[in-house]
């Protein structure tokens, strides 16, 4: 993300007319960017936190959860509002 910044900058656009708007985003992701990028405006629906370099579950998996799947078992993305689902 501080990289599409830079380059959003680096084409003359002003910091304070970037906005990054996210569902999910690590911390320490989000003290990166206000560190290099002080002026950009940050909204965010979930702060992650990293454990040892990989996010702890929290919001991840949504589409499973909202949906009743489970994407990592052999029948992959069957959802309730499939056409072949039963009531």
């Amino acid at each position: 993300m501080v990289g599409c910044i830079s380059e959003l900058k680096a084409r003359g656009v002003s910091e304070e007319r970037i906005f990054v708007l996210a569902p999910v985003a690590a911390r320490e992701v989000l003290w990166r960017i206000a560190e290099v990028h002080p002026k950009v405006t940050m909204v965010v629906g979930k702060v992650d936190e990293f454990t040892a370099g990989r996010l702890v579950p929290g919001v991840a998996r949504c589409q499973e959860r909202y949906f009743s799947t489970n994407l990592s078992s052999p029948m992959g993305t069957r959802s309730p509002l499939s056409a072949d689902a039963k009531p």
